[in-house]
């Protein structure tokens, strides 16, 4: 084998390996992610624009998001997924803050707001 082509071989397998390894990286993050929905408590209504700020207290990491139109929400933090019990805290205007512990990202969560006391 010539110069040129070793060259060549030694190039392929280090660009090679560069792209099998690429999703230890910033290009392929994983995520510890939670879903659901936000709705009020008294009519089950989709409350949309919602703050969400999800929690990860082992991972020392939190995200935010903001629930749609529907009330659908997906917030993550990155970090690899796994079993780590987090909490979701829910604001918006109008409401009282709510707070719902979850045990397991896997499982979609339905979180109810409470409509705020007006006090004359």
């Amino acid at each position: 084998m010539n110069d040129a082509r070793k060259v060549e071989a030694r190039l392929f397998k280090t660009v090679t390996w560069m792209v099998a390894t690429s999703c230890l990286g910033a290009v392929c993050d994983s995520f510890y992610a939670v879903s659901g929905r936000i709705e009020t408590c008294d009519t089950h209504a989709p409350v949309s624009d919602a703050q969400v700020r999800l929690d990860v207290p082992a991972l020392q990491r939190h995200g935010a998001a903001t629930s749609r139109e529907n009330g659908e929400f997906r917030v993550a933090v990155n970090y690899p997924p796994g079993n780590e019990p987090s909490v979701l805290v829910i604001k918006k205007q109008g409401y009282a803050d709510a707070r719902a512990d979850v045990p397991n990202p896997e499982v979609r969560q339905t979180v109810c707001l409470q409509r705020a006391r007006v006090t004359p």
